[in-house]
C-alpha cells in the first residue's frame, strides 16, 4: 500500500524539516508540503 505524507507549517519562517524527517524515515512514498499562514 502507498504511503502519503502531508507536511504543514501555520509560519513561513518554520521549518517543516522535522516532520518530513520523520516521514521519510517511515517510508512515506509521496509526501506534500505546505506553508501557509494565517495572517490576512
Amino acid at each position: 500500500m502507498r504511503k502519503i505524507g502531508y507536511a504543514r507549517v501555520s509560519f513561513v519562517d518554520q521549518n517543516p524539516k522535522r516532520q518530513l524527517q520523520q516521514m521519510k524515515e517511515i517510508g512515506m512514498g509521496i509526501i506534500y508540503e505546505e506553508k501557509v499562514s494565517g495572517a490576512t
